[in-house]
């Protein structure tokens, strides 16, 4: 795996061919075939790892910013844009998924992954069951389609906005697509909201 993230950040997805990836790690292509049938396998596991890592990112920033549903939101949308736009992969691969078709299919099923886990935080937050893997609620399908296609403009030049105002963007829709507002309950922690803002505004991000 390590190869094939130096060889991203080299050349780009082209570049992460069975025959590149054996070479720079040294193994031969038995070794490759044990975990991936081929290249666009080892591709769609590559963007499906940087998935997850970012949602444990973005669920730890919002742990860490407290009981406030404000800062909660403002923490999960500032450590999202973080995550796609300042990483060295992440950047080039979200543009690279508007021409490269493997790419395509792994956005994809990054964005139904981010509905779910936002379909998830939001039934908790609601003080609702825990129902382990559920379904895409539509709204937070729209929120994970809708960031990730803006964050997407923003590194192509199309939005003349700061990070942080983009970030801000992120929150406001996070917080439209799961209804939570500053008066509701958290969205990690206690279902008690008497230590959470009394405004009903949208998120503001400092």
């Amino acid at each position: 795996m390590e190869a094939a993230y130096e060889l991203l950040a080299e050349s780009g997805p082209s570049a992460v061919s069975k025959r590149a990836v054996c070479a720079r790690a040294r193994l031969n292509d038995r070794y490759f075939y044990e975990s991936f049938a081929n290249s666009d396998a080892l591709l769609l596991e590559l963007v499906r790892e940087r998935t997850e890592r970012g949602i444990g990112i973005i669920t730890a920033a919002m742990i860490d910013a407290g009981p406030r549903i404000s800062e909660q939101l403002c923490a999960a949308a500032e450590a999202a844009v973080d995550f796609a736009v300042e990483d060295r992969l992440n950047g080039p691969l979200l543009l690279a998924s508007y021409s490269n078709e493997v790419l395509q299919r792994a956005r994809q099923s990054t964005i139904y992954r981010l509905a779910v886990v936002t379909t998830k935080m939001t039934a908790i937050a609601k003080d609702g069951p825990d129902t382990g893997t559920p379904d895409a609620d539509p709204a937070a399908y729209v929120f994970a389609s809708g960031s990730i296609e803006l964050v997407a403009a923003w590194l192509r030049g199309e939005f003349a906005v700061s990070k942080q105002q983009l970030a801000q963007y992120v929150a406001a829709a996070l917080a439209a697509a799961t209804q939570l507002e500053p008066s509701g309950v958290g969205v990690i922690g206690s279902a008690s909201g008497s230590a959470l803002d009394d405004q009903a505004d949208e998120p503001t991000c400092q």
